[in-house]
């Protein structure tokens, strides 16, 4: 029998860290929202100024959403991207550092599949104002929120011990049949499709389990579809990011937020026919993989 891979959570280990700062991420359209949310209403961390409706942080998007962040040291890297919004979170940036500004610039002028130039140049003009900010004391602990964050979980967890990484995940099936197809666009070259937006699920979904296992209790799945049945069960990770809250209290909140969307089962009522066998039967097994990590205590 093929050992099972060490838990994606480390629920059963007391974090004696302290309030740590959190990246949540996930597969696009996983209910990262609602996770955010929820974790600001019970223990607020600092989010960056720059935000949209979904709550995410824009300027992790500017930075990170696009294929040269893979190239670790490459001229927009993770290694360069990482340690330029770390300079911003921490409030250490420098408001006249202008080669910080310029690089922004130029990469919110390179193309990419998602979101027009001027989009991304106004990130980079608020970015820059957040660099105004000064640290007046005690650093706050911070939250930052991208979905596309789970492409470089491995690399954040590797770069500093303050940081956890939650990951949002929603049943690979239905996020195959999902509008959202930002992820797949900018990380794929098939195209989008079910079959490649289920890969991509499938291929993100393998690599976190691996990154769990190298960064024991650090990595914290939570199953959005778990949640909206069973938030007792489903909220069993959070007690390790949570260390001042006890269960009870999380599993009530959560209780109050989570309600199952009519997008979950959606798979059922869609032609899964263009989808090869075995990719279904993988996803399949990573669902289970997922909610029973999630139930287990």
């Amino acid at each position: 029998m093929t050992p099972r891979p060490p838990a994606i959570s480390g629920t059963n280990t007391p974090d004696t860290r302290g309030p740590v700062n959190l990246v949540v991420c996930g597969v696009g359209g996983s209910g990262t929202r609602v996770v955010v949310q929820m974790l600001q209403a019970m223990a607020p961390r600092e989010q960056l100024a720059d935000r949209n409706e979904a709550d995410d942080t824009l300027a992790a998007t500017l930075l990170f959403k696009h294929r040269g962040v893979l190239d670790a040291a490459g001229r927009f890297g993770f290694d360069t991207c990482w340690r330029d919004l770390q300079l911003v979170l921490d409030r250490e940036g420098n408001p006249d550092n202008l080669p910080l500004a310029r690089r922004w610039f130029q990469l919110a002028l390179t193309t990419r599949p998602v979101n027009a130039r001027r989009w991304y140049v106004r990130r980079a003009w608020r970015l820059r104002r957040e660099l105004s900010r000064r640290n007046d004391g005690q650093p706050a602990s911070w939250l930052i929120k991208e979905p596309n964050l789970q492409m470089v979980a491995g690399p954040i967890l590797a770069s500093r011990d303050d940081v956890d990484v939650i990951v949002i995940a929603r049943n690979g099936l239905d996020m195959a049949f999902s509008r959202n197809q930002s992820q797949v666009r900018t990380w794929r070259d098939e195209g989008s499709s079910p079959a490649a937006s289920l890969a991509h699920w499938c291929d993100s979904h393998d690599r976190l389990f691996r990154v769990a296992a190298q960064f024991p209790g650090r990595l914290h799945l939570l199953s959005f579809d778990l949640l909206c049945r069973d938030a007792e069960a489903g909220t069993r990770p959070l007690v390790h990011v949570l260390p001042d809250l006890d269960h009870d209290s999380i599993r009530t909140v959560a209780s109050e937020r989570f309600r199952p969307p009519a997008s979950i089962g959606r798979h059922r009522h869609e032609d899964c026919s263009s989808i090869p066998g075995e990719l279904l039967s993988r996803a399949n097994d990573l669902v289970d993989r997922i909610e029973s990590n999630d139930s287990s205590s």
